[in-house]
Formats: C-alpha cells, structure tokens, sequence
C-alpha cells in the first residue's frame, strides 16, 4: 500500500521553474529531486547538503531505490561518492583505471605519491586552477 501511494506521488510531481525535493516518508536520506526539465531522479543524502544520485525514475523504480538507500554507501561504486581532496581522486578516481591500463601504473602511482605527497591533502578545488 506505502509502495503504491509512493508511487503516485512520484508520478504526480509536476515539474516547476526551480528544482524541489521530495523526500521519502519511510527511508531517512532518500529523495527525489524534480527538476525544471521535468526529469525526476533520486538521490541519496550522505550528509547534509551532499547527495549522491542513485539513478533516474522510471529507469529506476522506488523500490529498488529504496533498497539502495537502506543498504547505505558502502554499496555504491567510487565513481558516485564526491571526491573532495586531491588523494581521494587519484586513489579513488584514477588510480583504478590507471594501474589496469598501464604495466608500470603501480610503481608510477607510488613515485607520484612521494613527489606530490603535499598535494594530496589539499582540496581538489584549492589544487585546479
């Protein structure tokens, strides 16, 4: 019964001139966002103010969202949780990509490591120009 009148709602949310939430009433940190363009997509609240996208509705139904957001972060792949410091994207970002395409990509990972070591605690947004 929750599911279906969830999905009603979900159906019915009608698109405005800015982008609104609407959050579920039965997982904590689960929402979906109704954009301009009429898109609807949900997201996933890590902590206040970062949400991480889970996928676009109808592709992805509320169930299965909702069993996303009950099984928390540590389900989701690297590339969906917000990379803040310049380590955190090479460890998690390049690094993976990077040791699989290249036969030196280990050694080459840790020489850059040692080399821009200062670098790594920095923000990313403080690193990039």
């Amino acid at each position: 019964m929750q599911t279906e009148r969830a999905r009603c709602i979900v159906e019915g949310a009608d698109p405005f001139a800015i982008p609104y939430e609407i959050r579920d009433a039965d997982i904590s940190g689960l929402l979906l966002c109704m954009h301009a363009n009429g898109v609807k997509s949900f997201y996933v609240d890590l902590t206040r103010g970062v949400h991480v996208r889970l996928g676009r509705y109808p592709v992805m139904t509320i169930k299965e969202a909702r069993s996303q957001a009950n099984a928390g972060t540590s389900e989701l792949p690297p590339s969906k949780l917000k990379v803040t410091t310049f380590g955190g994207f090479i460890r998690d970002r390049y690094a993976p990509r990077y040791t699989v395409e290249r036969k030196t990509g280990r050694r080459n990972l840790a020489a850059s490591e040692k080399q821009f070591g200062e670098l790594c605690k920095k923000a990313l947004a403080d690193v990039t120009p």
